[in-house]
C-alpha cells in the first residue's frame, strides 16, 4: 500500500497582475515487492529485488485566480530493480556492491482535468529519464562489539538540461558515507551515520522550446548549488538470542 500526496504551488502567474496557482490532491494504491537472495558459494551472497509501480488517480483541487475547482490526475509511479552482492573478504572485512534501476520515464506527462466535465486545466510535464545508482562499501569488524562502515554512491539523474525547471532542478549526485555500530549491551547496541550528498552544480534555463515555457511568463535563468548533510543515530534492543550485526544495505550504506 501507498499513500501518494502532491502540493505544487506556482509563484509566476500565468497572467501578469494575478496571483498564481496552487493544486493539492492525494491517493493510496497498491503494488507488490518481491526479492531473491542466493548464495552461489560460501562468502558470497546475491539479491535481486523488485518494486512494482503503483497507479494512483489523485483526488484534489485547483485553486487560480478564477477560483477552485476540483481536480483528477491520474499518473503511475516509477518501478525499481536493484541487484546486490555482498562478498566476505576475511572474517572481519566484507564489501557490498549495489545496481538500482529507476523507471523514472514512466511518469511522462500527466493531464489535470476537471472533476466536473473533464476538461484539461493544466499538464505536469515530466518526461524524465530513467534513473542509475551505482554504489560500493564494506565494513569492518574491529572486535566482536565494534564495527566500522564506509561507501561511496553516484547517482545518475533522471533529469537532463532540456527538461530541467524550477520545479525539481536535479542533477547527478555523488554520496559519501560513513558509520559504525557499537554493541553496548548483550542485547543493546547504538548505530550511527553520516551521509553527504553533493550535487553537480546546476543551471534551469526556461525558455523558447522547453517544455515548461509560457510566453506570457517570459523566460526564465538561474544556477542551483545544492549540498546535503544527514547526520544519524539509534539505539537497537534485541529480545531473546544473540546479538546480531547490522548489515550495509540501501542508498548510502
Amino acid at each position: 500500500m501507498q499513500h501518494f500526496a502532491v502540493s505544487l504551488k506556482r509563484g509566476v502567474p500565468n497572467v501578469p497582475g494575478f496571483p498564481g496557482a496552487g493544486l493539492e490532491g492525494d491517493d493510496i494504491g497498491f503494488g507488490i515487492t518481491a526479492g531473491l537472495t542466493v548464495k552461489p558459494m560460501e562468502g558470497t551472497e546475491i539479491g535481486l529485488g523488485y518494486r512494482s509501480s503503483v497507479f494512483h488517480e489523485l483526488d484534489g483541487q485547483l485553486a487560480s485566480p478564477t477560483g477552485v475547482a476540483g481536480i483528477n490526475a491520474r499518473l503511475s509511479t516509477p518501478d525499481m530493480v536493484n541487484l546486490s552482492v555482498k562478498q566476505r573478504v576475511t572474517d572481519a572485512f566484507r564489501v557490498f556492491g549495489t545496481v538500482e534501476w529507476t523507471n523514472w520515464s514512466r511518469l511522462k506527462s500527466p493531464r489535470v482535468t476537471a472533476q466536473a466535465n473533464g476538461a484539461v486545466l493544466e499538464t505536469l510535464h515530466f518526461n524524465y529519464d530513467d534513473g542509475w545508482y551505482f554504489a560500493l562499501g564494506g565494513e569492518y569488524d574491529v572486535n566482536e562489539d565494534l564495527t566500522l562502515r564506509a561507501g561511496i554512491a553516484y547517482e545518475l539523474s533522471p533529469i537532463d538540461d532540456s527538461i530541467r525547471s524550477t520545479r525539481l532542478p536535479d542533477n547527478d549526485r555523488l554520496w559519501l558515507s560513513a558509520g559504525a555500530s557499537y554493541q553496548v549491551l548483550e542485547n543493546l547496541a547504538l548505530d550511527v551515520g553520516y551521509t553527504y550528498i553533493h550535487t553537480a552544480k546546476t543551471s534551469v534555463n526556461i525558455g523558447p522550446g522547453h517544455q515548461d515555457y509560457n510566453p506570457a511568463i517570459g523566460t526564465y535563468s538561474s544556477n542551483v548549488d545544492a549540498n546535503v548533510n544527514i547526520v544519524s543515530a539509534s539505539l537497537r534492543y534485541r529480545w531473546g538470542g544473540p546479538h546480531d550485526r547490522p548489515e550495509a544495505n540501501g542508498r548510502g550504506y
